[in-house]
């Protein structure tokens, strides 16, 4: 076993919350300066670093599975990736047509 269910509590918390700032963070920049076309390469790059992320997470979760760790120790890893994959790849997708819009070109 990988951890103990009250560690795989604290690293869920853990996880989730960083994960929770990191959009918040993003998604506010977002919000406000896309479309002035400002902070276009922050904005375009760390939801590449989060989807990133959200794929090796999800890569544990599936080797914690797959050798047959309890639920308590592959959960926390593909519950984050998959929140992470799922709402930041269309999101990025819509952000990066934001920028081209403001920027006058066509994607």
């Amino acid at each position: 076993m990988w951890f103990d269910a009250q560690t795989a509590g604290l690293v869920g918390g853990i996880a989730g919350g960083v994960v929770g700032i990191c959009g918040g963070i993003w998604g506010t920049v977002v919000g406000v300066y896309a479309r002035k076309g400002k902070f276009k390469t922050f904005a375009l790059t760390f939801p590449i670093v989060l989807i990133g992320l959200g794929i090796v997470s999800l890569c544990a979760g599936i080797v914690a599975l797959a050798t047959r760790q309890p639920y308590h120790v592959w959960y926390p890893f593909v519950l984050v990736g998959i929140i992470l994959v799922a709402v930041l790849v269309p999101n990025y997708i819509m952000v990066r047509k934001i920028y081209a819009k403001v920027e006058g070109g066509r994607e």
